[in-house]
């Protein structure tokens, strides 16, 4: 640290003494001037200076005396290209425009290759590890949202949800610990107890690039262990001319047999003489999900000598969800001046799921504890177990649950330069809410006679044998109904400030940076609960509001009609004598999960950057101090009282980073870092609410959680064997302490006065490690001959060994870690054709950890995808498009594991089956 000190003043004296001088500011584009260049790498021959182009295709070298500068501009897919600048004195400003791929060399901006061409430049000049994915490979594929474009890069995977990909994991490194922005502004989550954002409300047509940094830098936010996301969107500045895209389909789900429908536009030019850009894209999609679930909500019994059964219950569920997108984004872009920029950018994201869950519940565990159990293996696929007595209940329910997600985004801000300085600042608000509208009924019936499961499978058990009561809808009689509003709202304001001074170390260019950041956070869930028993005279029971559905995958029986239920419920809520409220119960469930947290960080740093001949060196110091304040309830079983409680909690980071970029040869690149980083505690976890039972049992947030810190290295080396390929090689490295998961205890304590003997909360590790290796190629294979130098292929394989360990002292894996991430795309470009297969692997996690060593844990088992797109263009302006999704009708397999016993245990098992999409594409 004193080093870096020293090396700070030096900068700093070194900045305030530089003379004025000389500008050269210019803009890359391709031969025809229409498209700007991003990730181009301007070279000044005389000095040894580089500039990378930014997103609008322009550059600005600094620090030059009066004379005649030789540029050199090189890009990958164009042949390098040379430009001479002269500044009539040291005060001065050239500006030069270069175009790229002159007569007879032949530059691709769009399709498969420019989309190559785009990433591979990005990812070559970038100053840590980073990839990168440009919008029109995300076009080429039948990804529904932004998670799913985002994993066909090197070592990215997704977690899905219904079907569709719901969170995006960084080199199989549990979700939680990644960052998310749009245009540089952090997202706030609409989950209320989480920070992460679920990537399937951004609808994928609205994008223009998505950009994973797998290192940090000072001048970014310090919370992304994983890596850091950000999502951008079209500038009007991005062109030289007008862009309209529209694209209208239609989407056709296997699952449900249901027709559903998909349009976006993007429209993008500039004014003024192209100093103000206009960029606007929308899109909206509806589709209609049907999935069948089968899960066991508890343990497996696995004693020796017995077939293992489940202990609890075996439940059946069946999801019909009419999903609506709506994406929206809008960005204003005006030069003031040469020098200065002025931006608005925004977005706005809708998603709402109208779901329908129809689910039976086998509640076997009182038959088991009576002793009303037999067991019978005639054969390897008939293992039988058998539960009768009058203590074998089946419980029916209904869930008719509207839920609706807003994200939405905007930053207003500039960008400054004058002699050597460069100034920018913004002021962004984001504002994340869910609304959950959520009507529960229940029916039940205690059956008298023997119900047997086949365990066979015991990764997919099924009933062998049930009696005519489990298939009576008439003996099931109304319970109880649970009305749920809930409302979470998490929104940040965040204010910046950044200044770049250009200086020289030695005649080695460089420069200094510092900046300031404010972030004021505000997340609350309110949650408004009604619980409901029957207590009128007449019996109600299922069959008077019976309908039907098939259930391949096991023996459903009845269910009731949602729109029917919620005609009782709308006519009897108000009748005391019918639906009689639950008091304690309702208190209960709204005041625990109600809190309101307030958090800010106010952070600032300090970095340098020099460039030694093929060299680059940077490195930097960020603070951040953590301010939070959080209220949230406890209730007491026995006294019915629910008590709030209030915490706060400050503390402070100091995370150094350092990164060198060394350009060996103009085809190898080496990359090294290293980088300090936090992950702070969701607000699930840490909020202090819990509830007591009348066993004295507990479940309860941690205020006493510490965050996550993690010391993160890397290793990359990157080889550009032609213009138009990479291979990439590396290694990584993180040292996590106080890694966060959820744990229980049988050790009697107390929590906020209240005694308990057993608790369900959330601890830290004291340490953990993951080691991983990684490596990709992507190749436009043009050498082949005729047809064949159409064809495009990528592919990339990520291994991850980690190990974390457990508060008794055992070690596992860490919690939402994959050892084996695999990707692989082939395509074929060329002509009217463009076509590409895409497939993806993800290896299994351990979900939930056991501490008490009952099982070895709850595991995501490995899951892989194969998506198919095809394109067909009528006119230069016209194509039409037809893909598949989930080709391989891959299929969600949760399951326990047990110590010392063989065998995958169902936890949970979901089927989503196929997805078509065909439409037509314009572009003018």
């Amino acid at each position: 640290m004193k080093k870096f000190t020293m090396l700070m003043a030096a900068t700093s004296v070194a900045a305030l003494s530089s003379a004025m001088a000389g500008d050269i500011t210019g803009k890359v584009t391709d031969a025809d001037g229409t498209v700007p260049l991003r990730g181009a790498e301007v070279t000044v021959e005389e000095t040894g200076q580089k500039v990378v182009t930014g997103r609008d295709g322009s550059f600005r070298v600094t620090g030059l005396e009066a004379g005649t500068y030789n540029l050199s501009v090189t890009y990958l897919g164009a042949p390098d290209t040379a430009a001479s600048v002269s500044l009539a004195s040291a005060d001065a400003t050239s500006s030069v425009d270069i175009a790229m791929g002159g007569e007879g060399d032949v530059l691709v901006v769009t399709g498969q290759r420019g989309s190559l061409n785009s990433a591979l430049n990005q990812q070559r000049n970038a100053d840590g590890v980073v990839t990168v994915l440009s919008a029109d490979a995300i076009a080429q594929l039948p990804d529904e949202n932004v998670a799913e474009a985002a994993r066909r890069g090197l070592g990215v995977s997704i977690a899905n949800d219904q079907g569709e990909g719901r969170f995006i994991t960084i080199r199989g490194i549990n979700s939680q610990l990644n960052a998310t922005s749009v245009n540089g502004v952090r997202l706030t989550s609409p989950e209320s107890g989480d920070r992460r954002v679920a990537l399937d409300v951004v609808d994928a047509d609205v994008l223009k690039n998505i950009v994973i940094n797998k290192t940090l830098s000072a001048d970014m936010d310090g919370d992304a262990i994983g890596g850091a996301i950000n999502i951008e969107t079209i500038s009007g500045l991005d062109r030289a001319d007008s862009l309209l895209k529209l694209k209208a389909g239609v989407i056709y789900t296997g699952k449900s047999e249901e027709w559903g429908e998909k349009v976006s536009g993007t429209y993008a030019n500039n004014y003024m003489d192209g100093r103000f850009g206009v960029a606007l894209s929308g899109s909206y999609q509806n589709r209609q999900i049907e999935n069948d679930n089968k899960e066991v909500d508890g343990d497996w019994n696995v004693e020796d000598g017995l077939l293992p059964f489940p202990e609890e219950e075996l439940e059946f569920r069946n999801y019909d969800v009419d999903r609506e997108r709506i994406s929206l984004a809008a960005n204003f872009d005006y030069m003031a001046s040469e020098n200065t920029k002025l931006y608005l950018h925004t977005l706005y994201n809708q998603f709402g799921d109208q779901e329908y869950r129809h689910r039976v519940e086998v509640k076997v565990e009182d038959a088991i504890d009576n002793g009303d159990i037999s067991f019978s293996a005639p054969n390897a696929e008939n293992q039988l177990v058998s539960f009768f007595g009058d203590d074998l209940e089946i419980d029916r329910d209904v869930k008719d649950r509207y839920e609706e997600q807003q994200i939405w985004s905007a930053v207003t801000g500039f960008e400054h330069s004058m002699d050597l300085w460069t100034f920018d600042g913004s002021l962004s608000f984001t504002h994340a809410e869910e609304a959950e509208d959520n009507l529960e009924t229940n029916f039940d019936q205690d059956i008298e006679e023997t119900l047997t499961i086949n365990v066979a499978s015991l990764s997919e058990p099924r009933l062998a044998m049930v009696g005519p009561n489990y298939l009576d809808a008439s003996g099931y009689e109304l319970d109880a109904i649970e009305l749920t509003d809930g409302l979470t709202e998490d929104e940040e304001l965040a204010i910046a400030f950044n200044v770049k001074r250009d200086v020289t170390f030695n005649d080695n260019p460089g420069f200094f940076k510092f900046g300031v950041k404010s972030r004021m956070r505000d997340k609350n869930y309110d949650l408004d609960f009604s619980a409901f028993d029957y207590e009128g005279d007449d019996d109600v029971t299922l069959d008077m509001f019976e309908a039907s559905f098939d259930y391949p995958i096991d023996t459903f029986g009845p269910h009731a009609d949602a729109g029917l239920l919620k005609d009782f419920f709308n006519a009897n809520r108000n009748d005391p004598s019918q639906l009689e409220l639950d008091e304690a119960g309702s208190l209960e469930e709204a005041g625990v999960s109600s809190f309101d947290a307030e958090e800010d960080v106010l952070a600032g740093y300090a970095m340098v950057q020099v460039d030694i001949d093929n060299l680059r060196l940077t490195g930097g110091v960020r603070v951040e101090k953590t301010d939070v304040e959080a209220t949230g309830n406890v209730f007491d079983e026995d006294t019915e009282t629910l008590t709030p409680i209030t915490i706060e909690d400050k503390y402070t980071d100091i995370l150094p980073s350092i990164a060198m970029r060394w350009e060996v040869r103009e085809d190898i690149i080496l990359r090294a870092s290293y980088y300090a980083s936090i992950i702070r505690p969701n607000f699930g976890q840490f909020v202090p609410a819990g509830s007591r039972n009348d066993d004295n049992e507990l479940e309860a947030g941690n205020p006493d959680l510490e965050r996550t810190e993690a010391d993160n290295f890397d290793f990359l080396v990157e080889v550009y064997p032609t213009d138009s390929s990479i291979f990439q090689a590396g290694l990584f490295y993180k040292d996590l302490e106080n890694l966060i998961s959820p744990v229980s205890s049988d050790v009697p304590g107390t929590y906020n006065g209240l005694d308990y003997v057993e608790i369900e909360t959330f601890a830290n590790f004291e340490d953990a490690h993951i080691f991983g290796a990684e490596i990709g190629y992507q190749q436009a294979l043009d050498m082949l001959p005729g047809m064949l130098d159409g064809l495009i292929v990528s592919a990339n394989y990520t291994f991850a060994s980690s190990e974390a360990t457990l508060p008794d002292g055992d070690t596992i894996e860490v919690p939402g870690q994959s050892e084996h991430i695999a990707n692989f795309i082939l395509g074929y470009d060329k002509g009217p054709l463009d076509l590409r297969a895409a497939y993806s692997f993800k290896g299994e996690n351990i979900d939930d950890v056991d501490v008490d060593g009952i099982s070895a844990g709850r595991y995501v088992d490995d899951q892989e995808f194969l998506d198919l797109s095809g394109k067909f263009k009528i006119t230069d302006q016209i194509r039409i498009y037809a893909d598949i999704k989930n080709v391989l009708d891959t299929e969600l397999k949760v399951s326990n594991r047990y110590e010392g016993v063989p065998g995958r245990f169902l936890s949970q098992y979901e089927e989503y089956g196929r997805t078509y999409q065909m439409g037509v594409q314009f572009k003018f």
